[in-house]
């Protein structure tokens, strides 16, 4: 019985959510953080780092701006592709031996303490 209350309490926030995201989206608001620079001043630092006038980090200063944030050049930058991306690894499982059952009912536990 709860687990219908569960799924039905679930559809209903799923259903909310995709009726807020659409309601959004006709006023024009669109999801995702704003950027940091504006399309002007985006094209400024890009015309700086083409001419070779300033470094990345010269550039970043001059606006503010960590020099990690897309101040690299946009004219030769290729998305990468989903394959090329590095996965990460899988986690190790530790070493142990296992027990099977058999060797579980027959192991010898200590005896507990004496009363």
């Amino acid at each position: 019985m709860l687990s219908v209350l569960a799924e039905l309490q679930r559809e209903l926030v799923i259903a909310n959510t995709l009726d807020g995201l659409a309601a959004a989206r006709a006023r024009g608001r669109i999801g995702g953080r704003r950027p940091r620079l504006t399309p002007e001043q985006a094209a400024l630092a890009q015309e700086l780092y083409d001419a070779r006038v300033k470094t990345v980090q010269q550039i970043a200063d001059l606006f503010g701006v960590p020099h990690s944030n897309r101040l690299r050049p946009t004219s030769t930058k290729t998305p990468p592709c989903r394959a090329s991306r590095r996965r990460p690894r899988p986690r190790r499982r530790p070493s142990i031996p296992l027990r099977t059952t058999s060797e579980r009912r027959t192991a010898v536990t200590p005896p507990g303490p004496a009363c």
